[in-house]
Parts: C-alpha cells; structure tokens; sequence
C-alpha cells in the first residue's frame, strides 16, 4: 500500500499514555506494516532495524508497542486494524481489477466500450456510443530533479483519490512549498511521504524540527 488511513482521533485517544519515543515505535512499525502488507517479523533484531532502534530506551519501546497494540501468532505480530484495512484494499483493487478486465471483454465482443451497436456496417457510429470525454491533458508542470519521482507519484496519486485532484496551478504551489523546506534544510522525499501517509493537501515541515539554511546550519531568530 503506498498510503494508509490515519483516523487521528482514535490514534490519539489509543495512544495517549505513549512517550515520544514510544509514538515514533509505533508508527514506523505501522507504516513498515502496511507498506508490506503482512504481518511484522517475530525477530527481535529485525524489529530494531525497521524502527532504527539503537538505544535500550528505543528497543523497550519498541517491546512496550508490541505487547499494547499487536498480537504474537506464528506467522508473526499482528494489529487487528491494519489487517482491516489491509484486507479492504485488497478487496478494492481486486474488484477494480475484475471490473476492468469485464470491461475489455465486452469492448471485445462487440466493437465497443459500452456493448451497443456501432454501426459499423454503414460506416456510422451509433449516437448513442458516441463518446465526447477527451482524454486527461499530460501535465505541463516540471517536476525538479531533485524532487523523488516516486514520493511525488505517491502524493499526487493520494490527492486524486481523496477528490482533491491537483491542478497545474497546484502543483506549481506544492512544489514551492518544498523548494523552500528544501532551503531549510528538510528532506523533500520526506515532507511527501509524510504528506501522502496522512492524506495532506499540502507539505510541512516536521512539528518541532528547527528550520536550517540550505547548509544545514539552523537558522537563529533574532
């Protein structure tokens, strides 16, 4: 899954006795859990990595997520939620995948998109089946190289199924916003990423970061 649904007011009211380094645990695990689509690996060490775990404080946490919110079987960890979730969007794209391939088979059988006759004997096209939908317009927006194409994809594909298609206009702005979190010193990969797994109109920077300058050095208010 490239984004997942967060529903904030449950995230905050099941986790509000969690520490900042326990929040962190929590959504890397979660976020490595719906990328993957499966359940989180048994090992310990393994765990560690995904979270970025080096402290002891960072790998307590980890262990205090675990036994909170999942579930210890033998295929792995599991959270009731994110199988949820997962299993539903499984069910979308299969449906949506049927419905395509229904779609091609009666375009094939009779010459048409919609089963109706074309009238292809007299070299008219019957009126009825006459399509007036022009095809989406390539965008002419450039996309700076050192935007990554696929946290832009990903973005742009969450903001069409939210019904918040971006316009070029909008682009133009978003890219904006990233060149100046880019100034400051922020990941532009990750200001999208983070965008799309929160279903975001817009990119910011991370709450509390310090702004940088393009250097890396912070930028003082004086």
């Amino acid at each position: 899954m490239n984004y997942y649904r967060r529903y904030m007011a449950d995230y905050q009211g099941a986790t509000m006795a969690l520490s900042l380094v326990e929040h962190g645990a929590y959504t890397l695990l979660l976020d490595f859990y719906y990328t993957e689509e499966s359940p989180l690996p048994l090992d310990s060490d393994q765990l560690a990595i995904i979270c970025r775990a080096i402290r002891l404080e960072e790998r307590a946490a980890i262990e205090k997520v675990l036994a909170k919110y999942f579930t210890r079987r033998s295929d792995g960890w599991h959270n009731l939620r994110a199988d949820h979730e997962i299993a539903a969007s499984k069910t979308a794209r299969e449906n949506g995948s049927k419905a395509w391939s229904a779609g091609s088979k009666v375009k094939s059988d009779t010459g048409s998109d919609t089963g109706l006759d074309t009238g292809c004997d007299t070299g008219k096209v019957h009126p009825l089946n006459h399509s007036t939908t022009q095809p989406p317009k390539p965008s002419t927006t450039q996309v700076p190289d050192w935007v990554p194409a696929e946290a832009w994809a990903a973005f742009v594909e969450m903001r069409q199924k939210t019904k918040a298609a971006l316009t070029e206009h909008a682009k133009k702005l978003v890219i904006a916003e990233l060149a100046k979190l880019r100034a400051q010193g922020h990941d532009p990969g990750e200001a999208l990423n983070r965008s799309t797994m929160h279903c975001w109109k817009s990119v910011f920077p991370p709450r509390g970061a310090p702004a940088k300058s393009a250097d890396g050095k912070p930028v003082l208010s004086l």
